[in-house]
């Protein structure tokens, strides 16, 4: 429809139903047959209330963008259906993109196939806030691996699930060899994790030391908060899938000589979700898939019908990139081509 916009599409429907264009001379075309019928049967009283029926419904119609309808005709009497079937453009609002009203729809139909994780379901809204600390090098070691996109290489982030000062707490090591991604983490105390990287291993687990000999190997200290929502779902009929909506998504740069906390109290945070950092046209909700054996059938076809696309997208390259700014051209001068 050149009105809206609207893509070349076919809407397959039984014999019987036709397609009806709602534009101004199509209505005019309805008022004036019904108008005859009316007039015929000495009912003009029917008339004038079908003209101020059809003139609300053009007013109505317009308003929502329909720029067609489907109904039957011709048909008999016991076969017709009280049914209008309406054809219309969706729009976001001014500054927005449809992403929310595709996450809206992907949810509505993921209910069939998953439920929201254990953690997620005994909290508000069955969602939860999440802050990353990520460590690296004074000259970005590690984000210049991913930059120059490195087959295999590694983020070291600590990880919080909540805003409560005792939130479960995490050390992880996020492993990526070309499109696999691996996390291995450890559960730390939440108020003595800081005293463990700089050395207090005693007793700790394997992966707990692990983290902090590559913290102390590489000498990287705090770089970046990343914090935002998430609203996690598992399946309840594959071996794997999980399926996590991200929203709310913001930066803060880290002071690195100061004391590592996961909840500073002058941090300066940055949101995330506009055209500058989604490379879009407006704020989006990140959806993450993650499986094991590949995507199953019915997930592979929701994606598919309801049009999203796969992209890559990295929280910390996304969030150092826009909190560094000019500053890091000089940076990425000095690291040495990998």
């Amino acid at each position: 429809d050149a009105r809206y916009g609207v893509p070349p599409f076919r809407f397959l429907l039984p014999p019987g139903w036709v397609e009806r264009s709602t534009s101004s001379e199509a209505s005019a075309s309805v008022v004036s047959q019904a108008s005859k019928v009316f007039r015929q049967a000495g009912r003009p009283d029917l008339d004038a209330q079908f003209r101020s029926i059809q003139a609300k419904s053009a007013q109505g119609m317009a308003k929502a963008r329909v720029f067609a309808t489907y109904q039957q005709y011709g048909v008999d009497l016991d076969e017709l259906l009280p049914l209008v079937i309406t054809a219309s453009s969706l729009r976001a609002e001014q500054g927005t993109t449809l992403d929310p009203v595709v996450a809206d729809a992907f949810r509505r139909e993921l209910r069939t196939y998953a439920v929201r994780d254990e953690f997620a379901a005994t909290q508000p809204g069955g969602t939860y806030d999440l802050t990353s600390l990520y460590y690296d090098t004074a000259d970005l070691e590690l984000y210049a691996l991913g930059v120059h996109r490195v087959r295999k290489r590694f983020r070291l982030r600590v990880r919080s699930y909540g805003e409560e000062v005792s939130a479960p707490t995490f050390f992880e090591v996020k492993h990526r060899i070309g499109d696999i991604i691996m996390k291995r983490r450890a559960f730390v105390d939440p108020a003595m994790w800081p005293a463990i990287i700089a050395g207090d291993i005693d007793g700790k687990d394997d992966l707990a030391r692990d983290f902090v000999a590559r913290v102390q190997g590489l000498q990287a200290r705090p770089t970046l908060l990343v914090r935002y929502r998430r609203e996690p779902w598992k399946t309840v009929i594959d071996r794997y899938v999980r399926i996590t909506f991200d929203t709310r998504l913001t930066w803060a740069l880290v002071d690195p000589d100061a004391p590592p906390t996961l909840r500073p109290i002058d941090a300066r945070w940055e949101a995330a979700d506009d055209e500058n950092s989604f490379r879009d046209d407006g704020p989006l909700v990140l959806i993450e898939v993650k499986v094991e054996d590949g995507a199953p059938r019915w997930l592979a076809a929701l994606i598919r019908d309801l049009g999203m696309q796969r992209r890559g997208y990295s929280k910390f390259a996304t969030g150092i990139a826009r909190c560094f700014g000019p500053q890091l051209d000089d940076v990425m001068r000095r690291i040495s081509t990998y």
